[in-house]
């Protein structure tokens, strides 16, 4: 038996400010190779904090922030290579460079970890959420995740889809020159009308997903399983959007100190204003619940802090002032980003 497993990863779990699963995969990952950024630095680095992606066919992808820029910003960050590789669909032949059968999957998977580095995969354990890949023992994968039961590395159930591998490749640039990139990329993005074609982004995001939580002629044409499948994607990017600002308004904290006394004010004015959009944001949950949430018996929703609402499914009132709550936090955003368009190096 080849054998190979990488001690001392650190568990991942819902719950934990970690909730973006690329992201807080990432960070269990980079930690282990040696690296002092946590959770906040990532997801600020990455400008995935302050942006929102909404996929026109409501997929529940839209929250993954392995897809459109992020990856490329925190690599150039850190000074490193970041490579994506997909598993090739049973049968089919080799389009791009990327696609590999699960063989030489396999093997890209078993020369990182004995090269001592953990491996970023998609789906070791459904639902298909972002872990990391901490060992092998033959073609039996180890992993940490976050649906795992028990402290131990998992095996994974499924041979994942998706797979990211990481190496430092060059001196990662001046700290400094990364954050103040980091905020003009975020500026950007909030302009940016969409991403990898299907994924409205940053204020036409906003815009798309207003219209169509008021769109109830459309919403009452879905059948039973489409409807709940979309009650559950709008309560995941929610939770998502809420969790991505709270980390924005952290990293802003962070970085304050690194730049001028003028620009250190407007840093924390954005920082401050993402503080309230957050609140604000926590407060309207009621409006964006989860369908396990629901408490049939007492005939109400259970929302995080133990708040109830009364009735068992996601209601008219609550795609109408959730589209309300979207017009708020959206203008709130602008303010932001204006804020930040100010800084200057």
């Amino acid at each position: 038996m080849t054998t190979k497993i990488l001690r001392s990863i650190a568990p991942l779990k819902w719950g934990s400010s970690m909730e973006s699963t690329f992201f807080g995969a990432m960070t269990v990952a980079l930690q282990f190779l040696g690296e002092p950024y946590d959770y906040f630095d990532l997801m600020g680095l990455s400008t995935a904090a302050f942006n929102l992606k909404f996929h026109t066919s409501w997929c529940p992808s839209s929250p993954d922030d392995s897809i459109g820029p992020y990856p490329e910003y925190i690599a150039n960050a850190f000074g490193y290579d970041f490579r994506f590789y997909h598993l090739l669909e049973e049968g089919k032949k080799q389009q791009n460079k990327t696609d590999f059968n699960k063989k030489k999957m396999l093997k890209i998977i078993q020369k990182e970890i004995t090269d001592n580095r953990p491996v970023l995969a998609i789906d070791l354990i459904s639902p298909p959420d972002w872990g990391v890949i901490t060992g092998f023992e033959d073609d039996k994968l180890l992993g940490r995740t976050y649906h795992d039961t028990s402290k131990d590395y998992s095996i994974a159930k499924n041979f994942p889809w998706i797979i990211m591998t990481m190496k430092p490749n060059k001196e990662a640039p001046i700290l400094l020159d990364s954050i103040y990139n980091s905020l003009k990329n975020a500026v950007k993005l909030f302009y940016t009308n969409t991403i990898n074609t299907h994924y409205t982004c940053g204020l036409k995001a906003y815009e798309y997903w207003i219209k169509e939580l008021r769109d109830e002629e459309k919403i009452t044409e879905l059948d039973e399983e489409k409807f709940n499948f979309r009650w559950h994607v709008n309560a995941w990017i929610y939770s998502s959007l809420i969790d991505a600002r709270h980390a924005a308004a952290e990293y802003l904290n962070r970085v304050c100190p690194e730049f001028s006394k003028s620009d250190a004010e407007v840093i924390k004015e954005a920082a401050e204003t993402l503080e309230d959009i957050k609140s604000i944001l926590f407060e309207n949950w009621i409006y964006f619940p989860f369908k396990f949430w629901v408490k049939e018996k007492e005939n109400r929703i259970w929302i995080p802090t133990d708040r109830f609402v009364e009735g068992i499914t996601w209601s008219t009132e609550m795609r109408t002032k959730g589209a309300e709550v979207l017009e708020i936090v959206k203008d709130e955003e602008k303010k932001v980003f204006d804020l930040l368009d100010q800084v200057e190096m």
